[in-house]
């Protein structure tokens, strides 16, 4: 994170992405997104530091296409 002491990294439970920033310094992490649904792709923040940036999407697994012939 610019001009901070912490780290910020996506951390994905049950399919779902959220935004965590560990400090430094210790302590626990703290989540400071909180989605119910789909996956953080990409996140970067502003050169201050003060606006989070993310793009969030659907992953899906396991389709098959089908195309049938005439």
């Amino acid at each position: 994170m610019p001009g901070s002491a912490a780290v910020s990294y996506v951390r994905n439970e049950n399919g779902v992405g959220n935004v965590w920033v560990q400090p430094m310094s210790g302590g626990p992490p703290r989540k400071i997104t909180n989605f119910a649904r789909d996956r953080v792709l990409y996140f970067g923040w502003s050169r201050d530091g003060a606006t989070l940036l993310l793009t969030r999407a659907l992953v899906t697994s396991d389709a098959v296409l089908m195309h049938l012939r005439e």
